[in-house]
């Protein structure tokens, strides 16, 4: 049933109210651009597809009918729609056009989301800041941070950009091969280390364009660098260049997840260095990068002897999703895809531009039968499922996965709550603080109901006017699998 309705509704074109009436042909609907989405019209709308929160994408309720854009051949009938409405001979010829115009915008590689590139440049360019930058898969964070490093540099920066994916968890080998690959750094880097770290000062030495890193490490594990000698060699190549040095390591979780003894204590080390150097002297720029959500309390449980903790991050930045207003005009104005596919792409996927590009693919070939689900990350679902699951072990959490999907944000006590942290590590939702940087994330949101208690004196001294955390979720996708596990369970 709420298929039909959502079919329905695709099918049906938005008029002038003065008509008063809609078209009974199911292809007399538009084809010029109009600003109101067509999900919204008459069914309760989307988080992502309500053009009253255009800006917001966390807070919009969602209900048991948003769900009916989940079903096989939904996306599929938007496109018809959009295909026939639109002129083209074909659906196909329509979704050739699509792809070949989102192609073209990713060949150009234009960063887009300015708000988060906004935000991220301001923690680089914030001189002794220790900042983390967290976000789900398939949302850009590499593309951005590698795009703004470029820009940084150019202007008199000295950014180390450590790819943890290309060297593991050995953080001493990623800082070596990222200063080899940065153009002007790898003469003070070999000067600075014959000063501080002898055993780098010979590795470097016998480094020539394009080494096997890991072949030349492996023959000289007598006298394997350690990762806060490799720093304090970039820290000094850095004075000797007269710029001020920031470091960024990507996918940062790899790095911190070891299990080993030795790395545990060399990561300490390192974290304690980068306390000092930021928090302290401010001589430093740190960001490290997770797609991990639970990446926080990862890094908090691995630095081992280290006396890091999470408060001496001072900027943490949810890379969550497009604003829904920057993603449907990305979609209409730039990949040329129709109102009625773009609502159903916003309704389903919201703004991770990653899957969009994924199920705009995958639709072209899959035809009626595709769904949302076939471009769902990896394991979410069973995520999802896991949660419930574990009621009995941390009670609530139920409830607080419920409010999550219905309102887009659940608000919780404390950063280090139990439930929370069980949903960050399954990558459900984010654990984010009111000094979080969250783009789309209203600030009342944060302000507490009135009380009927509240003219007590003690209420007053123990509780704030706002919540201290929160939970986000990591995509409108999760919200919706969410709501249909709950569903299920009803």
């Amino acid at each position: 049933m709420l298929r039909a309705g959502l079919l329905g509704l695709l099918a049906t074109s938005l008029q002038p109210a003065a008509h008063g009436m809609r078209s009974r042909s199911p292809l007399r609907t538009r084809r010029t651009a109009s600003p109101a989405p067509l999900l919204s019209v008459s069914m309760r709308p989307s988080g992502l597809v309500n053009s009253a929160s255009s800006t917001q994408f966390f807070t919009s309720r969602l209900t048991e009918a948003d769900l009916a854009v989940l079903d096989p051949g939904v996306l599929w009938e938007a496109a018809c729609l959009d295909a026939a409405s639109m002129g083209y001979n074909s659906t196909d010829a329509y979704l050739d056009r699509v792809q070949a115009a989102m192609h073209a915008f990713f060949h150009a590689r234009e960063l887009y989301d300015r708000s988060l590139v906004n935000a991220i440049r301001g923690a680089l360019t914030s001189e002794g800041q220790f900042s983390m930058l967290l976000g789900g898969k398939s949302c850009g964070k590499s593309f951005m941070l590698n795009a703004i490093r470029r820009e940084l540099s150019e202007d008199g920066w000295d950014i180390l950009y450590i790819d943890a994916r290309d060297t593991g968890a050995d953080l001493a080998s990623g800082i070596i091969q990222a200063v080899f690959k940065e153009v002007g750094m790898f003469d003070p880097f070999l000067e600075a280390s014959k000063k501080v770290a002898p055993a780098i000062a010979k590795m470097v030495a016998k480094m020539t364009k394009g080494p096997d890193l890991s072949a030349l490490l492996s023959t000289l594990l007598d006298e394997k660098p350690k990762p806060v000698d490799a720093m304090r060699s970039f820290m000094e190549a850095a004075a000797e260049r007269g710029k001020f040095p920031c470091i960024i390591i990507d996918e940062a979780n790899i790095v911190f997840a070891t299990s080993s003894e030795q790395q545990i204590q060399d990561n300490a080390e390192v974290m304690n260095l980068f306390v000092r150097l930021t928090k302290q002297e401010r001589r430093l720029t740190v960001l490290l990068a997770s797609a991990e959500h639970g990446f926080p309390f990862t890094l908090q449980r691995s630095s081992g002897s280290s006396a890091f903790s999470l408060f001496d991050i001072q900027e943490v930045i949810h890379a969550g999703e497009f604003p829904p207003a920057e993603m449907r005009d990305l979609l209409v104005n730039r990949w040329d895809v129709g109102h009625r596919l773009a609502d159903c792409l916003l309704a389903s996927l919201g703004g991770q531009m990653l899957l969009v590009k994924a199920a705009i693919i995958k639709l072209a070939w899959r035809r009626e039968a595709f769904t949302p689900l076939m471009v769902a990350p990896q394991g979410l679902t069973s995520a999802i499922s896991k949660c419930f699951r574990v009621e009995r072990t941390h009670p609530g959490i139920s409830n607080t996965m419920r409010v999550l999907a219905v309102k887009g944000f659940a608000p919780i006590e404390e950063l280090f709550d139990h439930n929370a942290q069980k949903m960050n590590e399954l990558g459900i939702a984010g654990a984010v603080t009111y000094e979080s940087t969250v783009v789309g994330l209203p600030l009342d949101v944060w302000k507490r109901p009135p009380s009927r208690w509240r003219w007590l004196p003690w209420r007053a001294r123990i509780r704030t006017e706002r919540y201290p955390a929160g939970l986000v979720p990591a995509s409108q996708l999760a919200r919706l699998l969410i709501l249909e596990r709950l569903q299920i369970l009803r």
